[in-house]
Protein backbone atom coordinates (compact mmCIF):
# COMPACT_ATOMS: atom_id res chain seq x y z
CA UNK A 1 0.00 0.00 0.00
CA UNK A 2 1.22 3.59 -1.14
CA UNK A 3 1.83 6.14 1.53
CA UNK A 4 -1.11 7.81 1.20
CA UNK A 5 -3.96 7.50 -0.84
CA UNK A 6 -4.37 9.77 -3.81
CA UNK A 7 -7.92 11.11 -4.48
CA UNK A 8 -8.35 13.04 -7.96
CA UNK A 9 -11.25 15.37 -7.56
CA UNK A 10 -12.92 16.17 -10.67
CA UNK A 11 -15.84 18.67 -11.15
CA UNK A 12 -16.87 21.41 -13.93
CA UNK A 13 -16.06 24.37 -11.71
CA UNK A 14 -15.43 25.30 -8.50
CA UNK A 15 -17.39 28.71 -8.48
CA UNK A 16 -19.99 29.83 -5.42
CA UNK A 17 -22.34 26.54 -4.86
CA UNK A 18 -23.09 23.92 -2.11
CA UNK A 19 -21.40 21.13 -3.91
CA UNK A 20 -18.79 23.63 -5.00
CA UNK A 21 -18.43 24.23 -1.49
CA UNK A 22 -18.64 20.36 -0.14
CA UNK A 23 -15.85 19.45 -2.45
CA UNK A 24 -13.63 22.64 -1.28
CA UNK A 25 -14.44 21.41 2.61
CA UNK A 26 -13.42 17.71 1.79
CA UNK A 27 -10.36 19.17 -0.07
CA UNK A 28 -9.13 21.03 2.92
CA UNK A 29 -10.44 18.97 5.86
CA UNK A 30 -9.09 15.69 4.42
CA UNK A 31 -6.60 13.88 7.06
CA UNK A 32 -3.12 14.77 4.94
CA UNK A 33 -1.27 12.31 6.41
CA UNK A 34 -3.69 9.45 4.78
CA UNK A 35 -4.72 11.16 1.66
CA UNK A 36 -3.13 13.40 -0.90
CA UNK A 37 -6.03 15.51 -3.09
CA UNK A 38 -5.70 17.11 -6.58
CA UNK A 39 -8.50 18.66 -8.31
CA UNK A 40 -9.39 19.10 -11.76
CA UNK A 41 -11.81 21.45 -12.49
CA UNK A 42 -13.08 20.93 -16.33
CA UNK A 43 -14.44 24.18 -17.38
CA UNK A 44 -12.38 26.67 -15.15
CA UNK A 45 -11.59 26.92 -11.64
CA UNK A 46 -14.17 29.43 -10.61
CA UNK A 47 -13.72 31.44 -7.19
CA UNK A 48 -13.92 28.89 -4.38
CA UNK A 49 -10.64 27.28 -6.91
CA UNK A 50 -8.80 30.44 -6.77
CA UNK A 51 -8.80 30.13 -3.59
CA UNK A 52 -7.83 26.73 -3.25
CA UNK A 53 -5.03 27.38 -5.71
CA UNK A 54 -3.72 30.63 -3.30
CA UNK A 55 -3.69 28.04 -0.54
CA UNK A 56 -1.02 25.91 -2.26
CA UNK A 57 -3.47 22.68 -3.38
CA UNK A 58 -2.95 21.58 -7.01
CA UNK A 59 -5.48 22.65 -9.40
CA UNK A 60 -5.72 22.03 -13.19
CA UNK A 61 -8.32 23.39 -16.05
CA UNK A 62 -8.48 21.01 -18.60
CA UNK A 63 -10.36 23.19 -20.68
CA UNK A 64 -8.62 25.92 -20.36
CA UNK A 65 -5.21 24.19 -21.11
CA UNK A 66 -6.20 22.74 -24.39
CA UNK A 67 -6.12 24.96 -27.93
CA UNK A 68 -8.70 23.19 -30.04
CA UNK A 69 -11.79 23.70 -28.13
CA UNK A 70 -13.69 20.42 -29.11
CA UNK A 71 -15.12 17.72 -27.55
CA UNK A 72 -12.56 15.36 -28.37
CA UNK A 73 -9.57 17.99 -27.18
CA UNK A 74 -11.03 17.75 -23.61
CA UNK A 75 -11.57 13.98 -23.52
CA UNK A 76 -8.17 13.76 -24.48
CA UNK A 77 -6.73 16.70 -21.77
CA UNK A 78 -8.83 14.80 -19.18
CA UNK A 79 -7.22 11.54 -19.68
CA UNK A 80 -3.82 13.40 -20.19
CA UNK A 81 -4.27 14.57 -16.18
CA UNK A 82 -5.28 11.33 -15.14
CA UNK A 83 -2.12 9.41 -16.50
CA UNK A 84 -0.05 11.97 -15.16
CA UNK A 85 -1.48 12.27 -11.49
CA UNK A 86 -1.88 8.52 -11.62
CA UNK A 87 -4.87 8.64 -8.48
CA UNK A 88 -5.61 5.98 -6.96
CA UNK A 89 -9.36 6.80 -6.99
CA UNK A 90 -11.27 9.53 -9.08
CA UNK A 91 -14.10 11.03 -7.61
CA UNK A 92 -16.04 13.19 -10.05
CA UNK A 93 -19.28 15.15 -8.72
CA UNK A 94 -22.82 16.83 -10.27
CA UNK A 95 -24.33 15.38 -13.84
CA UNK A 96 -22.05 17.79 -16.41
CA UNK A 97 -18.20 16.02 -14.84
CA UNK A 98 -19.67 12.25 -15.31
CA UNK A 99 -20.71 13.55 -18.66
CA UNK A 100 -17.51 14.72 -19.70
CA UNK A 101 -15.74 11.94 -17.87
CA UNK A 102 -17.83 8.90 -18.90
CA UNK A 103 -17.01 8.27 -22.45
CA UNK A 104 -13.69 8.54 -21.09
CA UNK A 105 -13.98 4.89 -18.86
CA UNK A 106 -16.05 3.89 -21.56
CA UNK A 107 -13.29 3.54 -24.00
CA UNK A 108 -10.60 2.62 -21.01
CA UNK A 109 -10.77 -0.20 -18.58
CA UNK A 110 -7.54 0.70 -17.29
CA UNK A 111 -8.22 4.12 -15.70
CA UNK A 112 -8.43 3.69 -11.35
CA UNK A 113 -11.86 3.11 -9.45
CA UNK A 114 -14.26 6.08 -9.95
CA UNK A 115 -16.64 7.24 -7.11
CA UNK A 116 -19.51 9.34 -8.09
CA UNK A 117 -21.72 11.96 -5.66
CA UNK A 118 -24.84 12.83 -7.41
CA UNK A 119 -25.61 16.88 -6.04
CA UNK A 120 -28.94 17.75 -7.72
CA UNK A 121 -32.40 17.44 -6.36
CA UNK A 122 -35.54 16.95 -8.60
CA UNK A 123 -35.52 16.62 -12.27
CA UNK A 124 -37.28 20.06 -14.18
CA UNK A 125 -34.22 21.30 -15.03
CA UNK A 126 -31.93 18.32 -16.75
CA UNK A 127 -32.91 17.09 -20.33
CA UNK A 128 -33.71 13.84 -20.63
CA UNK A 129 -30.89 13.20 -23.17
CA UNK A 130 -28.89 13.94 -19.68
CA UNK A 131 -30.45 11.72 -17.39
CA UNK A 132 -30.07 8.96 -20.44
CA UNK A 133 -26.07 9.82 -20.76
CA UNK A 134 -25.78 9.14 -16.88
CA UNK A 135 -27.59 6.32 -16.65
CA UNK A 136 -24.96 4.91 -19.65
CA UNK A 137 -22.36 6.53 -17.73
CA UNK A 138 -22.95 4.41 -14.51
CA UNK A 139 -22.10 1.72 -15.53
CA UNK A 140 -18.93 2.11 -15.48
CA UNK A 141 -18.56 3.28 -11.51
CA UNK A 142 -17.13 1.74 -9.02
CA UNK A 143 -19.55 3.70 -6.33
CA UNK A 144 -22.54 5.81 -6.70
CA UNK A 145 -22.96 8.11 -3.77
CA UNK A 146 -26.38 10.33 -2.63
CA UNK A 147 -26.06 12.89 -0.59
CA UNK A 148 -29.68 12.24 0.99
CA UNK A 149 -32.46 9.38 1.40
CA UNK A 150 -34.86 11.49 -0.60
CA UNK A 151 -32.64 11.95 -3.50
CA UNK A 152 -31.11 8.57 -3.33
CA UNK A 153 -35.00 7.28 -3.73
CA UNK A 154 -35.14 10.08 -6.60
CA UNK A 155 -32.40 8.63 -8.69
CA UNK A 156 -33.49 5.02 -8.58
CA UNK A 157 -36.58 6.02 -10.03
CA UNK A 158 -35.28 8.21 -12.73
CA UNK A 159 -32.31 6.31 -13.59
CA UNK A 160 -33.96 2.73 -12.78
CA UNK A 161 -30.73 2.07 -10.81
CA UNK A 162 -30.29 -1.13 -8.11
CA UNK A 163 -30.14 0.98 -4.86
CA UNK A 164 -27.94 -1.15 -3.56
CA UNK A 165 -24.85 0.33 -5.92
CA UNK A 166 -25.90 3.51 -4.08
CA UNK A 167 -24.40 4.52 -0.87
CA UNK A 168 -25.73 7.51 0.76
CA UNK A 169 -23.60 10.25 2.45
CA UNK A 170 -24.62 12.97 4.05
CA UNK A 171 -23.61 16.54 3.59
CA UNK A 172 -21.72 18.57 6.27
CA UNK A 173 -20.73 22.50 7.10
CA UNK A 174 -17.68 23.81 8.73
CA UNK A 175 -18.88 25.36 12.05
CA UNK A 176 -19.17 29.23 12.44
CA UNK A 177 -16.99 31.27 14.49
CA UNK A 178 -18.54 34.54 14.06
CA UNK A 179 -22.14 33.27 15.84
CA UNK A 180 -21.49 35.27 19.02
CA UNK A 181 -19.39 37.73 17.71
CA UNK A 182 -21.25 41.44 18.19
CA UNK A 183 -18.33 43.01 16.71
CA UNK A 184 -18.47 41.24 13.55
CA UNK A 185 -22.34 41.78 13.76
CA UNK A 186 -22.16 45.50 14.52
CA UNK A 187 -19.47 45.90 11.29
CA UNK A 188 -22.16 44.15 8.93
CA UNK A 189 -24.81 45.53 9.49
CA UNK A 190 -23.55 49.00 9.32
CA UNK A 191 -21.82 47.83 6.28
CA UNK A 192 -25.22 47.41 4.62
CA UNK A 193 -26.98 49.89 6.24
CA UNK A 194 -29.09 48.18 8.63
CA UNK A 195 -30.36 50.07 11.85
CA UNK A 196 -29.14 48.11 15.34
CA UNK A 197 -32.98 47.57 15.80
CA UNK A 198 -33.77 46.20 12.83
CA UNK A 199 -35.00 42.25 12.01
CA UNK A 200 -32.84 40.91 9.45
CA UNK A 201 -34.81 37.97 7.14
CA UNK A 202 -32.05 36.80 4.64
CA UNK A 203 -31.20 33.87 2.36
CA UNK A 204 -28.22 33.37 0.19
CA UNK A 205 -28.10 31.23 -2.88
CA UNK A 206 -27.10 31.53 -6.74
CA UNK A 207 -29.89 33.44 -8.18
CA UNK A 208 -31.78 31.27 -10.79
CA UNK A 209 -35.27 29.54 -10.94
CA UNK A 210 -34.45 26.55 -8.76
CA UNK A 211 -33.81 29.18 -5.69
CA UNK A 212 -37.04 30.41 -5.61
CA UNK A 213 -36.19 33.90 -4.49
CA UNK A 214 -39.26 35.79 -6.14
CA UNK A 215 -40.74 34.32 -3.52
CA UNK A 216 -38.55 35.74 -1.33
CA UNK A 217 -39.17 39.21 -2.25
CA UNK A 218 -42.80 39.06 -2.55
CA UNK A 219 -43.34 37.80 1.03
CA UNK A 220 -41.44 40.72 1.54
CA UNK A 221 -43.64 42.66 -0.10
CA UNK A 222 -46.75 42.04 1.62
CA UNK A 223 -45.39 41.75 5.32
CA UNK A 224 -43.64 45.06 5.25
CA UNK A 225 -47.14 47.02 6.17
CA UNK A 226 -46.95 45.36 9.24
CA UNK A 227 -43.53 44.62 9.98
CA UNK A 228 -41.89 47.79 8.76
CA UNK A 229 -38.83 47.55 10.99
CA UNK A 230 -37.13 44.46 9.04
CA UNK A 231 -34.86 44.27 6.03
CA UNK A 232 -34.39 41.73 3.64
CA UNK A 233 -31.19 40.86 2.67
CA UNK A 234 -30.67 38.49 -0.78
CA UNK A 235 -26.47 37.16 -0.94
CA UNK A 236 -25.49 36.04 -4.32
CA UNK A 237 -25.68 36.77 -7.55
CA UNK A 238 -26.54 34.94 -11.13
CA UNK A 239 -28.48 35.03 -14.14
CA UNK A 240 -31.77 36.49 -12.29
CA UNK A 241 -30.07 39.30 -10.67
CA UNK A 242 -31.44 41.94 -12.52
CA UNK A 243 -34.93 40.67 -12.62
CA UNK A 244 -35.06 40.44 -8.96
CA UNK A 245 -33.86 43.92 -8.82
CA UNK A 246 -36.89 44.75 -10.89
CA UNK A 247 -39.21 42.79 -8.86
CA UNK A 248 -38.14 44.85 -6.15
CA UNK A 249 -38.66 48.10 -7.33
CA UNK A 250 -41.86 46.96 -8.93
CA UNK A 251 -42.98 46.13 -5.53
CA UNK A 252 -41.49 49.61 -4.07
CA UNK A 253 -39.32 47.10 -1.60
CA UNK A 254 -36.10 49.34 -2.52
CA UNK A 255 -35.84 50.18 0.93
CA UNK A 256 -36.87 47.02 2.42
CA UNK A 257 -34.51 44.67 0.20
CA UNK A 258 -30.80 44.44 -0.10
CA UNK A 259 -29.14 42.47 -2.71
CA UNK A 260 -25.78 42.04 -0.74
CA UNK A 261 -24.04 40.11 -4.92
CA UNK A 262 -21.67 37.53 -4.09
CA UNK A 263 -19.86 37.54 -1.17
CA UNK A 264 -16.51 35.77 0.28
CA UNK A 265 -17.45 36.49 3.87
CA UNK A 266 -21.03 34.29 4.00
CA UNK A 267 -20.12 33.23 7.50
CA UNK A 268 -19.94 36.73 8.57
CA UNK A 269 -23.16 37.95 6.99
CA UNK A 270 -25.39 34.99 8.68
CA UNK A 271 -24.61 35.96 11.99
CA UNK A 272 -26.79 39.13 11.00
CA UNK A 273 -29.76 37.47 10.10
CA UNK A 274 -32.80 36.57 12.69
CA UNK A 275 -34.54 34.58 9.84
CA UNK A 276 -32.61 32.53 7.38
CA UNK A 277 -35.30 31.38 4.56
CA UNK A 278 -34.97 29.26 1.93
CA UNK A 279 -37.63 29.22 -0.82
CA UNK A 280 -36.17 26.77 -3.06
CA UNK A 281 -38.13 24.87 -5.84
CA UNK A 282 -35.84 21.79 -5.53
CA UNK A 283 -32.80 20.67 -3.62
CA UNK A 284 -30.86 17.54 -2.38
CA UNK A 285 -29.20 18.28 0.69
CA UNK A 286 -28.41 22.12 1.06
CA UNK A 287 -25.37 23.32 2.05
CA UNK A 288 -27.24 26.76 2.52
CA UNK A 289 -29.65 24.87 5.11
CA UNK A 290 -26.51 23.16 6.82
CA UNK A 291 -24.85 26.95 7.29
CA UNK A 292 -28.00 28.21 8.57
CA UNK A 293 -28.02 25.67 11.17
CA UNK A 294 -24.27 25.98 11.70
CA UNK A 295 -24.97 29.53 12.54
CA UNK A 296 -27.90 28.98 15.11
CA UNK A 297 -30.09 30.66 12.90
CA UNK A 298 -34.16 30.39 13.04
CA UNK A 299 -35.11 28.97 9.88
CA UNK A 300 -38.22 28.54 7.04
CA UNK A 301 -37.44 25.83 3.95
CA UNK A 302 -39.54 24.81 1.67
CA UNK A 303 -40.61 21.17 1.55
CA UNK A 304 -37.66 19.73 -0.85
CA UNK A 305 -34.71 17.46 -0.85
CA UNK A 306 -34.18 16.55 2.32
CA UNK A 307 -35.10 19.83 4.09
CA UNK A 308 -38.00 17.78 5.95
CA UNK A 309 -35.75 15.15 7.34
CA UNK A 310 -32.36 18.20 8.43
CA UNK A 311 -35.25 20.05 9.62
CA UNK A 312 -38.37 19.22 12.28
CA UNK A 313 -41.21 21.21 11.61
CA UNK A 314 -42.35 23.53 14.70
CA UNK A 315 -39.00 22.09 16.50
CA UNK A 316 -35.84 23.12 14.81
CA UNK A 317 -37.95 25.17 12.04
CA UNK A 318 -40.46 25.87 9.94
CA UNK A 319 -41.34 23.88 6.97
CA UNK A 320 -43.49 25.04 3.95
CA UNK A 321 -44.33 23.68 0.86
CA UNK A 322 -42.53 25.03 -2.60
CA UNK A 323 -43.67 28.08 -4.56
CA UNK A 324 -46.69 28.30 -1.84
CA UNK A 325 -46.43 31.68 -0.84
CA UNK A 326 -49.05 32.24 1.85
CA UNK A 327 -47.59 29.58 4.02
CA UNK A 328 -44.00 31.11 3.58
CA UNK A 329 -45.09 34.39 4.26
CA UNK A 330 -47.22 32.86 7.32
CA UNK A 331 -44.20 31.19 8.65
CA UNK A 332 -41.92 34.31 8.06
CA UNK A 333 -44.68 36.77 9.98
CA UNK A 334 -44.74 33.50 12.92
CA UNK A 335 -41.11 33.95 13.38
CA UNK A 336 -41.30 38.06 13.11
CA UNK A 337 -43.36 37.96 15.71
CA UNK A 338 -42.00 35.41 18.74
CA UNK A 339 -38.50 35.71 19.49
CA UNK A 340 -38.95 33.20 22.02
CA UNK A 341 -39.86 30.33 18.92
CA UNK A 342 -37.16 32.09 16.62
CA UNK A 343 -34.42 31.32 19.79
CA UNK A 344 -35.06 27.79 20.54
CA UNK A 345 -35.53 26.95 16.58
CA UNK A 346 -32.30 28.37 16.34
CA UNK A 347 -31.24 26.27 19.04
CA UNK A 348 -32.50 23.11 18.69
CA UNK A 349 -30.79 23.23 14.49
CA UNK A 350 -27.40 23.91 15.78
CA UNK A 351 -27.94 20.75 18.43
CA UNK A 352 -28.33 18.68 15.00
CA UNK A 353 -25.82 20.61 13.01
CA UNK A 354 -23.15 19.11 15.84
CA UNK A 355 -24.57 16.21 16.04
CA UNK A 356 -25.31 15.03 12.59
CA UNK A 357 -24.08 17.63 9.80
CA UNK A 358 -20.67 18.89 10.64
CA UNK A 359 -17.79 18.78 8.19
CA UNK A 360 -15.85 16.55 9.93
CA UNK A 361 -18.64 13.95 10.32
CA UNK A 362 -18.76 14.61 5.94
CA UNK A 363 -14.90 14.18 5.69
CA UNK A 364 -14.76 11.14 7.86
CA UNK A 365 -17.42 9.56 5.82
CA UNK A 366 -15.80 10.00 2.71
CA UNK A 367 -12.76 9.04 3.99
CA UNK A 368 -14.07 5.43 4.76
CA UNK A 369 -14.92 5.14 1.52
CA UNK A 370 -12.20 6.22 -0.47
CA UNK A 371 -10.11 3.50 2.18
CA UNK A 372 -13.07 0.83 1.30
CA UNK A 373 -12.65 1.46 -2.68
CA UNK A 374 -9.14 1.35 -2.49
CA UNK A 375 -8.65 -2.10 -0.46
CA UNK A 376 -11.40 -3.60 -2.37
CA UNK A 377 -8.84 -2.86 -5.97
Amino acid sequence: MADKIKILQMTSDLDFGGAETMIVDIVENIDKEKFEVVVCCINKKGSLGEDLAKKGYKLYEARKEIKKQSYYSLAKRIKEIIKLENPDIVHSHCDSALIDIGPIYTLNRSLPPLIHTFHFGNYPHIAKKYIYLQMLFTKFVTQLVAVGTNQKQRIVETMKLNPDRIHTLLNGVSNNEFIDDQENIKRIKSELNIASDELVIGCVAVLTDQKGIDDFIKACGLLRENHPKTKWVVVGSGPLLDDLKSLADELNLNDFIIFAGWRSDVKNILPIFDIYVIPSLWEAMSISLLEAMAAKRAIVATDVGENSKVIAHNQSGLIVQPGNLDEIVSSIQAMLEDEEKRSAFAENAYDDYINKYSVQCMVDNYSDLYSKVYDQQ
